[in-house]
């Protein structure tokens, strides 16, 4: 005969697995997304550094320079050779077209290679990328380029992108727009051939600092502007825009007259 204790403890277990049966039925990713929750379960730790996209990719550079990193219908590139790719893209667009960090690049490209590797390069440069949509035609086309105040215009391979590039280009050379076509077609009237001068230029990496670096550079120099080589804005709100930090704001700041 089951004691009372017995049967009440074989009702709790049956209750507890008819529960987690149930659970596992209705809510069968609970196992993923405890595992998830155990993971970054624990005390809150001091934030990272902010980190970019290229600070990343170099990173798996140095760890895994010949591990596949873009597989591509039957194109597969490592690593190191996104690297190799990009650092052309980087030292033709920095030495004969002179883009700047800052300066507005817009980017008309499919989801392929070039797109990974031009993306990286642009990016080393410091340049600010405009990635627009390879669906928007005509007018909605231009008006993405226009918003963006892009200075040029990559045109990736494919017909349909020449052609609704094409269709708009009278209005990018009035706006003073350089456009780049990337693949082996030659390029049209109003157009550059980027792959040419993309074959042709170094693959040696630019000089380069990633953002953390940066960062630990400027705290380390104090954003003193006599110490520090490159240019440097903070934002005054009563003239809502960002203005060069020059010694005499500095001193202000590091008194107390003056607060960023």
């Amino acid at each position: 005969m089951v004691k009372p204790a017995e049967a009440a403890l074989y009702a709790a277990v049956g209750g507890i697995s008819t529960a987690v049966a149930a659970l596992n039925v209705l809510y069968p990713q609970i196992r993923s997304d405890l595992k998830f929750i155990r993971t970054f379960r624990g005390p809150i730790s001091r934030p990272s550094p902010p980190v970019s996209p290229v600070d990343r990719f170099l990173h798996q550079v140095q760890l895994q320079p010949d591990k596949p990193f873009v597989l591509f219908e039957d194109q597969l590139y490592t690593y190191r050779d996104m690297d190799v790719m990009s650092n052309k893209v980087a030292n033709y667009f920095r030495g004969e077209s002179g883009f700047n960090p800052g300066d507005n690049v817009a980017m008309l490209v499919y989801n392929e290679p070039a797109f990974v590797w031009t993306y990286l390069g642009l990016a080393k440069l410091g340049v600010k990328i405009a990635l627009l949509n390879t669906n928007h035609r005509s007018k909605s086309l231009l008006h993405c380029v226009t918003e963006a105040d892009t200075k040029a215009l990559i045109v990736g391979q494919g017909d349909a992108l020449l052609e609704a590039t094409m269709e708009i280009l009278p209005a990018l050379e009035e706006l003073g727009v350089r456009v780049w076509l990337q693949g082996d077609k030659p390029a049209p009237q109003g157009f550059l051939s980027l792959d040419d001068k993309i074959s042709q230029s170094s693959d040696q990496p630019i000089p380069f600092n990633t953002l953390k670096q940066t960062k630990t550079q400027l705290v380390k120099d104090g954003f003193d502007p006599n110490a520090v080589t490159d240019s440097l804005y903070i934002r005054d709100d009563s003239k809502k825009t960002y203005v060069p930090l020059d010694s005499d704001v500095y001193k202000a700041i590091a008194v107390g007259k003056a607060k960023l």
